[in-house]
């Protein structure tokens, strides 16, 4: 081996960890699969739903709640000042001595508020887009997220009751995107579907990927 061949691969050898170094931080980046078990996503009964949550109502294309609030947004007309402006819900689930009230308005904003039987109390407790409400074993739930323009965000809240003229609606969960819908199932758990799979919440209050078998 002449001395200029020897002096060269220690060269040669650092280019070639170099170039192989740049491969690797140019391949592409795959996900790992989410590993979902098999569950059986039978429904709960109507009679059993009833019983678990007789409190809510939902409204109609032509039939509004008999619910309304005042909220202050800012205006859309491109001042920016707030205006004062009457909401009616899509939802309502009674609970704590009075109504949780969800409104869903897509890029235009949504909130849980709470109305009191009285009528004389409200207050928001979220500033979310609500998708909807179930008492669970450990508490009532609120589902929210919003899907617009290519950004997914989605999250579930636990509402508790801190004072008697008091609520919190506290995030329990992140979700991987947007939900969609949710259902009670035999079980008792809850099945949330979202844009990317579906999820059980079940009854100790836990979240888990899984995959649907049965109706």
């Amino acid at each position: 081996m002449t001395r200029q061949r020897a002096a060269a691969e220690p060269h040669v050898r650092a280019m070639r960890v170099t170039a192989l170094f740049a491969i690797v931080l140019s391949a592409p980046c795959v996900a790992q699969p989410v590993f979902r078990q098999a569950v059986d996503c039978t429904p709960m009964a109507q009679p059993e739903l009833a019983r678990v949550q007789p409190e809510k109502r939902r409204a109609g294309r032509t039939q509004p709640l008999p619910f309304s609030y005042t909220i202050e947004e800012l205006s859309r007309d491109g001042k920016d000042e707030l205006i004062a402006v009457e909401r009616r819900p899509f939802i309502a689930f009674r609970a704590f001595g009075g109504w949780l009230l969800g409104r869903n308005d897509g890029e235009f904003g949504g909130e849980l508020m709470f109305q009191a039987n009285s009528g004389g109390t409200t207050w928001v407790l979220r500033d979310e887009n609500i998708v909807d409400i179930f008492r669970m074993p450990f508490g009532i739930v609120v589902l929210a997220g919003l899907d617009h323009l290519g950004r997914e965000s989605g999250s579930l809240f636990l509402v508790s009751q801190v004072t008697d003229t008091q609520l919190t609606a506290e995030k329990l969960h992140g979700l991987p995107s947007a939900p969609t819908w949710a259902e009670h199932l035999s079980s008792g758990d809850l099945l949330i579907q979202t844009r990317r799979g579906e999820l059980l919440l079940e009854a100790d209050g836990s979240l888990r990927p899984i995959r649907c078998v049965g109706p």
